[in-house]
C-alpha cells in the first residue's frame, strides 16, 4: 500500500476536502466551510499532539458518524446528520450545573430579531446578509457563576454648597464644606459572572439582567436542539469580576443619599 496518498480533511468537521474549481478553494461539502491551499498547509503541519489537546472525537448516536468537539464543547450538532449531541461525560461531578434558565425564544424568533437588527445599517458586513450564515443562528448555554454575599460599606466624602450673589457693584461667593459619612448594610443575591474565557465579559455582562424566576433544577434534557459550553473559569477568577461590581454599586448607593 502506498503511504503517500493525501486525502485532505476538512479541519473543521474532518469530512472529505474537494477542490472546487469555480472558486479555486478547498470547500467542504457539509460544514460548508473554505480552504486556500496556505491553510490546509498550516492545517496539516498541526502535530497529532497539539490537535488530540484541542480536539475530541466522539461517535453520533444516530448515524455513528463522528463528531468534532473542542475541550469545552457540552452540546453540539452533528454535522452529517444535523441531529443535537449533547456530551453528558463533560458534564458530571464538578462540571455540572445546578440550574439553568432554558429558552423561551424560538430560533425564528432569534432570525427576526436579527434582521431587525440589520434594518438601516448601510455598513453591515456581507456575512450578515447571507441566508445560509443567518440559518445557522442556533442558542448556546454559557456558564455562570451566582454569588451571594452581604456587604457592610463605609463612605467618606467632602460636599460643597455654594451660594453666588450680586450687591452693588460686588459679586459674592459663599462655600460651605462638609464632611459626609455613611454606612450601609446591603445584601446582593445571586450576582453573575460567566465562567467562559471564549465571550467576551462586556457582551456577557449586556445581556442580564436575568430572570430567576426562570432557574430549573438542571438536566440534560434541556440542551437537547443548542449549543452548550462547561466553564474554564473557575469560581475563584470569576468572584474577582463579581467583588468588584458589588463595590461598585454599594458606592453608587451610598453616593444616592447624598443630596
Amino acid at each position: 500500500m502506498d503511504k503517500n496518498v493525501t486525502n485532505h480533511k476538512c479541519p473543521n468537521c474532518n469530512s472529505g476536502l474537494p477542490f472546487d474549481p469555480e472558486k479555486g478553494l478547498w470547500v467542504c461539502k457539509y460544514c460548508n466551510s473554505e480552504f486556500t491551499l496556505e491553510d490546509l498547509k498550516k492545517s496539516e503541519d498541526t502535530t497529532e499532539k497539539e490537535i488530540k489537546s484541542d480536539i475530541d472525537l466522539y461517535e453520533c448516536p444516530s448515524c455513528g458518524a463522528q463528531i468534532i468537539a473542542d475541550e469545552n464543547t457540552t452540546a453540539t450538532f452533528c454535522v452529517y446528520c444535523k441531529n443535537p449531541a449533547i456530551i453528558k461525560s463533560r458534564l458530571q461531578e464538578e462540571f455540572k450545573p445546578q440550574y439553568i434558565i432554558p429558552f423561551k425564544n424560538t430560533k425564528e424568533d432569534a432570525i427576526k430579531a436579527f434582521e431587525n437588527f440589520k434594518k438601516n445599517k448601510w455598513f453591515i458586513p456581507d456575512e450578515f446578509n447571507d441566508p445560509k450564515t443567518i440559518q445557522e443562528i442556533t442558542g448556546i448555554y454559557i456558564p455562570f457563576w451566582l454569588y451571594t454575599c452581604d456587604v457592610d460599606a463605609h463612605l467618606t466624602a467632602l460636599a460643597f454648597k455654594i451660594k453666588r450673589w450680586r450687591s452693588g457693584n460686588y459679586n459674592y461667593t459663599k462655600t460651605d464644606t462638609y464632611s459626609i459619612i455613611r454606612n450601609g448594610t446591603m445584601g446582593y443575591d445571586r450576582v453573575p459572572a460567566d465562567g467562559s474565557k471564549r465571550f467576551d465579559d462586556s457582551i456577557m455582562d449586556s445581556i442580564e439582567p436575568f430572570d430567576y424566576s426562570e432557574l430549573k433544577e438542571f438536566d440534560y434534557s434541556y440542551l437537547s436542539g443548542f449549543l452548550s459550553e462547561k466553564y474554564d473559569v473557575s469560581t475563584e477568577e470569576a468572584f474577582s469580576r463579581a467583588e468588584s461590581r458589588i463595590q461598585n454599586t454599594s458606592k453608587q448607593k451610598l453616593q444616592s443619599t447624598i443630596l
